[in-house]
């Protein structure tokens, strides 16, 4: 016999059941109640009191296996977490160069760390440019000869434009002449510029994504930090120059020493390529 409890609120209805059939089933008419409503109401006064040790220790020891549990799981959830909210590097379809860029970067900064360099960051990013400069010297160097090329024929063109002016038809055949009896070509100068732009492009992404991950916090000689003043989020609101204005008690917020050694860069450089412009003219 089996007996069946069904429950309705707070009654209680007890059915007492005939034995099975063969077939496994039995049929009675079932009265169908309309669908009603169920309350669980539940308070810390229905736990019965702790009297004993045996339930203190029970108690805490399924403390313990729970709280094992949450930590089980945030330790699993944690590198999803972190996968999530990882600084989304620069790259593109130039990503291939900039992680190349990267990864010899940090290498060449180990290496410092480990001899014990100062500024082994500010170093590995001269390093970087030099070791690019010496790879792009070929295409460079045929950059700079179609150049001195085009300037030693400049006299020459000039001279078949004031000979023949008012005809480009033949200014145009006498100048190609020219350049083939010279052996220069007016495009050669343009192929390797637009070879090195790509990995330029990426040496400067590989410098940012560094600064994303917050790596070039270090100083540099008089520069107190490689990363800039600014913070990542500070560069995104729109507030760059917020380490030079507004002043604070008539000071810039980094105070003057700081301040000048980021302002007397761009003032070198300014310099630098007037004195430039002069001496070529």
């Amino acid at each position: 016999m089996a007996k069946t409890l069904v429950s309705f609120r707070s009654n209680f209805l007890a059915v007492l059941l005939p034995p099975l059939p063969r077939g496994g089933r039995f049929r009675f008419p079932l009265y169908r109640p309309r669908k009603m409503g169920t309350r669980v109401r539940m308070s810390f006064q229905d736990i019965p009191p702790i009297h004993d040790a045996d339930s203190l220790a029970h108690l805490h020891g399924i403390v313990s296996r729970v709280e094992s549990l949450l930590y089980t799981i945030a330790d699993a959830t944690a590198p999803a977490t972190d996968a999530s909210t990882a600084v989304q590097k620069n790259g593109g379809w130039l990503g291939f160069i900039s992680d190349a860029m990267e990864v010899v970067l940090k290498v060449l900064k180990d290496v410092l760390t480990a001899i014990h360099v100062p500024y082994a960051y500010g170093l590995a990013i001269i390093l970087l440019t030099v070791i690019v400069k010496v790879l792009t010297f070929p295409l460079t160097k045929q950059q700079v000869e179609s150049t001195l090329g085009m300037q030693n024929l400049h006299p020459k063109i000039k001279a078949i434009q004031e000979r023949y002016k008012g005809n480009q038809e033949i200014i145009q055949l006498e100048t190609s002449r020219l350049y083939r009896q010279a052996g220069v070509n007016p495009l050669a100068g343009c192929f390797p510029t637009l070879a090195t732009i790509p990995v330029w492009i990426g040496v400067y992404q590989a410098l940012s994504n560094v600064a994303n991950e917050g790596l070039l916090t270090e100083g540099f000689f008089w520069i107190p930090s490689l990363g800039g003043p600014t913070t990542i989020a500070a560069r995104q609101n729109g507030s760059g120059i917020s380490w030079l204005i507004p002043f604070v008690d008539g000071h810039p917020p980094l105070g003057w020493s700081d301040t000048a050694a980021y302002l007397v860069l761009p003032v070198l450089l300014v310099i630098y390529g007037d004195h430039e412009a002069t001496s070529d003219t």
